[in-house]
């Protein structure tokens, strides 16, 4: 209850304005640590060919000067016998207002900003 606590608060707060959240898990010391992937550096999201539901890799740009993508798993939920849960993968992916069938999420924020854009017009157009 916490970790879940702990997540909430403030966490999540790019995905909100993103519509979309990639968590690098890393194990260290037996603690598992969690690390921001910019989405900005997200070149694709590969889904699985068979179920559009569910998001199989990530291929993010390399920061260095030869270029080229590195390539995540997207963490998948497999089930023991006794049922606890075993994560399998590198990187956690959340977004929001996705249809189904679409690789990337869109921000909460982008409906706001058509209505900026008419306010905008508006108040230019009054001057005129």
């Amino acid at each position: 209850m916490r970790v879940a606590i702990a997540l909430i608060g403030g966490f999540f707060d790019p995905i909100f304005s993103d519509g979309e959240i990639f968590l690098r898990a890393y194990v260290k010391n037996g603690v598992t640590r969690f690390g921001f992937i910019d989405p900005a550096r997200v070149v694709e999201v590969k889904k699985d060919p068979d179920n559009a539901f569910v998001d199989k890799e990530i291929h993010v740009a390399r920061r260095d000067s030869a270029g080229g993508v590195d390539v995540f798993k997207v963490m998948q939920i497999d089930y023991q016998e006794n049922g606890m849960p075993i994560y399998e993968g590198d990187v956690f992916f959340y977004s929001v207002n996705r249809p189904i069938g679409a690789t990337r999420g869109t921000p909460d924020t982008l409906a706001l900003a058509d209505w900026i854009d008419a306010y905008d017009q508006l108040l230019f157009n009054s001057i005129d």
